[in-house]
């Protein structure tokens, strides 16, 4: 296999391998951190999800050589699945030291194991949590950056990299909403937040959220037999866009707008961050629904032209002083 493989081929598998080691090692911190909260190493079993990220590497470099999906990261899957097991487990665990009364003891205890003993920094377990939550972000992050592009361009993957950057930013501080002393002891409100924080992280495993620009041509002559190839492009992209719009809002802003309004009148909380970051999902939600309306609107009321205004069939017209070719 290795006879075979191009250096461009070799270094994609040494990216893929590179990451998913990154990706493997965080999330068995997690689950030790898990197995120290609980004080009970049967919670190991959750690594057993990282089982199925194993055989998705051998696939993608045995079978793919390296290669992502353009659209979908099983990778992202089955690590943030283990991650986010752990950091249910974690959160709960908090919460039910806080209605305990043990709540310093997250800020006092020095973590130790009793039947496995890790080499480790001598945190409290509330630092360890909030190392663990908030590494992941920057790892998906630095991980997409590194893995081979596939068949996603070098501007797409720049704007994709924004896009996990302002994804990351809004979900970690919607997570902060567990550190309120009002939401904290009520543990329906924990699994309602968890629940929404959940669903947002899955983001990361689609790359359709990414904005697709489309590339201008010009003066291209398109011809007749080709005009259905051409709509279904272009109705290809027009769904691209409008599952990228509903997916931001129906996984991100809409809930987080409803949680965020939910807990500042119930609990009665209101402060600058809860106000801004409130204001700024409605915002977005606004932004997003016209966007909506204006992809909807080009797409319907102009089947017949393309971006440049020419019509599908039909060669471009010449411009003023132009000759046309002997």
């Amino acid at each position: 296999m290795l006879s075979s493989l191009t250096c461009q081929e070799f270094f994609d598998i040494l990216k893929a391998i590179f990451v998913r080691c990154i990706l493997v090692t965080h999330a068995l911190m997690a689950v030790w951190r898990v197995t120290v909260s609980y004080n009970n190493n049967l919670y190991w079993i959750l690594a057993c999800i990282l089982v199925l990220l194993f055989a998705e590497s051998c696939y993608t470099i045995i079978r793919r050589r390296g290669k992502e999906y353009q659209r979908f990261m099983p990778a992202f899957l089955f690590y943030l699945s283990t991650l986010l097991s752990c950091i249910w487990l974690l959160e709960l665990d908090k919460t039910e030291k806080y209605l305990l009364g043990q709540a310093e003891l997250l800020d006092k205890q020095i973590n130790s194991s009793q039947d496995l003993r890790i080499p480790a920094p001598s945190l409290t377990p509330n630092t360890w949590i909030m190392f663990v939550e908030e590494m992941f972000p920057y790892l998906v992050l630095l991980s997409r950056w590194i893995l081979p592009r596939g068949k996603v361009n070098r501007k797409e993957l720049v704007e994709l990299l924004f896009a996990f950057i302002g994804i990351g930013g809004d979900i970690m501080e919607y997570l902060s909403l567990l550190g309120e002393e009002a939401v904290r002891p009520n543990r329906r409100l924990c699994y309602v937040v968890l629940a929404i924080w959940s669903l947002s992280v899955l983001q990361f495993t689609v790359t359709v959220t990414v904005i697709h620009q489309p590339k201008r041509q010009r003066n291209i002559h398109v011809v007749i037999d080709s005009m259905e190839l051409v709509l279904h492009k272009k109705q290809q992209k027009f769904w691209y866009e409008v599952l990228a719009i509903v997916l931001t809002l129906l996984m991100q802003d809409i809930p987080f707008l409803i949680v965020r309004v939910y807990i500042m009148i119930s609990c009665n909380i209101v402060n600058y961050s809860l106000i801004f970051f409130t204001s700024k999902n409605a915002m977005i939600i606004s932004l997003l629904i016209y966007k909506l309306l204006i992809v909807c609107g080009s797409y319907y009321l102009s089947d017949d032209e393309d971006e440049n205004g020419e019509v599908f069939g039909q060669p471009a017209q010449k411009k003023e002083g132009q000759q046309s070719p002997p």
